[in-house]
């Protein structure tokens, strides 16, 4: 891409070393990203044979791209399913999978009770600078264009930088949302009009209110692309699932094998909860059920007119 600008590559190497001449090339791949027509969707694709670019002897054989996940898409029935697990039992089922880093750091709802799932629908909020002003163009501005844009199925993310020196947004966007049929709101920032969403039922997990409006800290400034929300990596479309815990995302990839799993969990913990009020001894009904006690869970859930049991896979 150096090939495109009036600057010698050779010549930030050898005053400024490698590093900075690294650097360079990633500022003018933002620089380039800025000056291609909106939207923005991925950093520029890097040449298939890196010999003959100018960067080459700077950065090697070394490519630039993007880390994209695997992707499948959540049924509206799973969304709806997913509601009978525990953001607690869920988190149990993808830490026996290796993930360790999907529970939202000091992300709770701002009502006792609520329950939320959703595909995620993405929204970035950078710092605030005074050359940006949302009045140039109110219909393109990343904010508006999430909130005429989210649908059924869909719960808003919103990365505020863990920064809640402002709301988002309040009531009127989130009565908007509410009409378009989203799932519910998520920000690990600051939400303004708490009296008035407290009354209502639509979900919304923040980190604290505040009374500012979000120009005073935030500029919205793109939607639909990899974000953090309380120190959690989320893509367009994973799974996320709310309640009085806090919020932990699932990955779209696996979200239906941990989901099946997570509700089987819930369904054999209340049996269990069960015979521990009847004076079962924790060791005889924590783990896996065997024997008489095994039998007994297989009544129980023909008595509740559940299906027969999963063989969990861990």
């Amino acid at each position: 891409m150096l090939d495109r600008w009036p600057i010698s590559a050779a010549l930030y190497k050898v005053e400024a070393g490698e590093q900075r001449a690294r650097t360079l090339i990633l500022l003018l791949n933002q620089l380039e990203r800025l000056l291609t027509p909106y939207p923005p969707s991925r950093t520029l694709a890097p040449p298939q044979d890196w010999s003959g670019h100018p960067a080459h002897f700077v950065l090697g054989a070394l490519p630039m791209s993007a880390l994209i996940p695997p992707k499948k898409q959540i049924s509206d029935e799973l969304i709806q399913f997913a509601k009978k697990a525990s953001t607690a039992t869920v988190s149990g089922a993808l830490s026996k999978r290796g993930f360790r880093f999907l529970y939202m750091a000091g992300v709770l709802p701002i009502r006792d009770g609520t329950v939320m799932a959703g595909r995620a629908y993405t929204l970035r909020y950078l710092p605030r600078r005074e050359d940006h002003n949302s009045e140039d163009d109110r219909a393109a501005y990343a904010e508006h264009v999430a909130i005429e844009s989210i649908g059924p199925g869909e719960v808003l993310v919103i990365d505020a930088r863990g920064n809640t020196g402002a709301g988002v947004f309040g009531d009127r966007l989130v009565a908007r949302m509410v009409y378009r049929g989203a799932e519910g709101m998520v920000t690990d920032g600051a939400m303004r009009d708490i009296p008035y969403l407290r009354g209502q039922e639509f979900p919304v997990f923040i980190t604290a209110p505040h009374g500012y409006g979000h120009t005073m800290e935030h500029w919205a400034m793109d939607h639909q692309l990899p974000i953090s929300c309380g120190n959690v990596l989320i893509y367009p479309g994973d799974l996320i699932i709310g309640d009085d815990d806090g919020v932990v995302v699932c990955p779209q990839a696996i979200a239906e094998e941990v989901i099946i799993e997570s509700v089987a969990q819930e369904e054999e913990e209340e049996f269990t909860r069960e015979l521990i009020e009847e004076g079962a001894n924790i060791v005889d009904v924590h783990g896996k059920l065997l024997g008489e006690t095994l039998e007994r869970y297989t009544k129980w859930r023909e008595a509740k007119g559940l299906p027969p049991a999963i063989d969990k896979p861990y």
